[in-house]
């Protein structure tokens, strides 16, 4: 029988992580548990499950780094991995009980490279988002390291990707875009940064609008949330205006360096 690892970053998840590690202990082989800068007793709860269970939680604290890249810090994660299989996990993800019955059956069945998986939100239960979530250790298969992952973080492989169905759900409660919309804008900003400005500000403006109708429909119509009733449009609404955000403060930004920069002013002849 296969073995998985558990790898999470985690980051302020005192409300979480005690439920994550009730629910997946038993499941997981190991479990690797990476902080990147806690301050609300999250690495407290970590130690004492590191206690309790020492041959299946390893702590790690992530070397602190100027701009934070999620891909690279789950990287670090999965290096410190050790089982056949590495399965990423947030702190508000559960595994329903038919994903840990039938995952390791899957595994040595198929003895795949890479498994795309099913993300439910529990909120929104028509919300669902495939994303590939396991992939076999002895492939390195890594996270990207570019600027397009520092937020939107996705598995560089050529591998063929293989679907496992049973459902991951998506337990954010009170962090829930619904419940709590400006926590996303801390998101925002690491997107406006990694976002290159290529127009004007009347042409990201424009772009804008064009997300925010784009965005809107592919969620509300092509994910079905026009079923989940007034709920499903606030969301909606919430992730078209998130990329409309986007696309209006890169148009603020300044694309020419400061005078004091710049060569001329480097270069310039001061006349006494």
């Amino acid at each position: 029988m296969n073995t998985v690892s558990i790898c999470t970053i985690v980051k302020n998840e005192a409300s979480d992580l005690s439920d994550y590690f009730d629910s997946h202990i038993d499941f997981a082989d190991e479990m690797i548990i990476v902080d990147t800068g806690s301050t609300d007793g999250s690495i407290d709860i970590i130690r004492q499950y590191q206690s309790k269970f020492p041959a299946k939680v390893f702590f790690y604290q992530y070397p602190e780094q100027k701009d934070f890249h999620y891909g690279i810090a789950k990287n670090f994660s999965l290096s410190k991995a050790t089982k056949e299989y590495s399965l990423v996990l947030d702190a508000d993800e559960r595994l329903s009980k038919e994903f840990k019955d039938t995952l390791k059956d899957f595994l040595q069945k198929f003895k795949p490279d890479v498994v795309t998986i099913i993300r439910y939100d529990d909120f929104l239960p028509t919300l669902q988002e495939p994303i590939e979530r396991i992939v076999k250790r002895e492939k390195n298969i890594f996270y990207g390291n570019d600027q397009e992952s520092i937020v939107h973080e996705f598995f560089v492989h050529t591998s063929i990707s293989v679907m496992f169905s049973p459902p991951l759900w998506h337990c954010q409660r009170e962090k829930h875009w619904l419940v709590r919309p400006h926590s996303r804008f801390f998101y925002l900003g690491l997107e406006i940064d990694r976002t290159p400005k290529t127009k004007s500000f009347l042409g990201h403006l424009l772009r804008g609008f064009w997300m925010f109708q784009y965005k809107f429909r592919r969620v509300y119509f092509r994910q079905q949330l026009h079923k989940e009733g007034i709920h499903g449009f606030k969301y909606a609404f919430l992730r078209a205006l998130y990329s409309f955000l986007i696309q209006f403060f890169v148009g603020l930004k300044e694309n020419h360096l400061p005078y004091w920069k710049s060569v001329e002013y480097k270069n310039r002849v001061i006349i006494k």
